[in-house]
């Protein structure tokens, strides 16, 4: 993870998004990934290699107290640049909005609005 993350920084990018072998996108280097597409979240199942951490979870609760579907499944990598927003969870960081992949814009480019609500959750000011 700490080498695809300098791999990734040296490139210019934040971080690099992991694929298991079988091509599903399994986490970022340095936190868990979720996409919002059409009103639902999604993220890679464990079985994927998502580490099942405690901000994963605790993302996925608010989420679905925001009345959104959840799912937890495979990604292609492929779908991430069509995704309406993207958003990382590390138990360091909280969750951080991603706002390009590949240096393509998500969404308008900006925070959307599924993962500011779920920002002001982790860090109510």
């Amino acid at each position: 993870n700490s080498l695809a993350r300098s791999q990734a920084k040296f490139g210019g990018f934040d971080d690099a998004v992991l694929v298991n072998e079988r091509g599903h996108v399994a986490e970022c280097a340095s936190a868990n990934i979720f996409l919002v597409s059409k009103g639902k979240i999604i993220t890679p199942s464990i079985d994927c290699g998502a580490l099942p951490g405690i901000t994963r979870a605790k993302t996925m609760d608010w989420a679905r107290d925001m009345g959104l579907t959840v799912k937890q499944t495979r990604i292609n990598p492929k779908i991430l640049g069509g995704a309406d927003e993207i958003f990382k969870t590390s138990a360091v960081s909280g969750i951080i909005a991603c706002v390009k992949v590949e240096r393509k814009a998500i969404g308008d480019g900006d925070i959307g609005p599924v993962t500011s609500e779920l920002m002001k959750r982790w860090s109510p000011d």
